[in-house]
């Protein structure tokens, strides 16, 4: 499972200009890192995670597994087709993994583990196309 959605959310980070590999535990530990803000990410709350990805930033959900096993990734994304953010399910997300699907919540794709999953955005001050 972790390689599924490893190449999904490497595809889309590249393609959108801020490519991210690894695994899911060391891309969150990455995103988490001061590091990371060498390279345009910073972390942001779940309900600005959401206003940025409907704006087009570059907005991801992570989740580090602390037992060693694979954590997850997943992209989010604007909101659309009556899925709209809410506090209780997080922002909206493209997830591939366990579950796959195009358009869903945070609570979907992460299940329990939505209370210790962050969200990075990449902004170097503008949306990427």
């Amino acid at each position: 499972m972790e390689l599924l959605f490893a190449i999904f959310f490497q595809d889309v980070t590249a393609a959108m200009g801020a490519p991210l590999t690894h695994r899911a535990n060391d891309m969150t530990r990455f995103l988490r890192s001061e590091a990371s803000r060498t390279y345009g990410w910073r972390e942001v709350s779940a309900a600005e995670a959401q206003d940025f990805a409907n704006q087009g930033f570059l907005t991801v959900a992570a989740w580090y597994n602390p037992q060693g096993h694979p954590g997850h990734v997943a992209i989010v994304r604007p909101e659309q087709d009556g899925f709209a953010f809410a506090e209780h399910h997080g922002p909206i997300i493209a997830n591939a993994g366990g579950t796959n699907f195009n358009i869903g919540t945070t609570l979907q794709g992460f299940g329990r583990h939505l209370i210790n999953t962050t969200f990075h955005v990449h902004d170097d001050d503008y949306p990427v196309s």
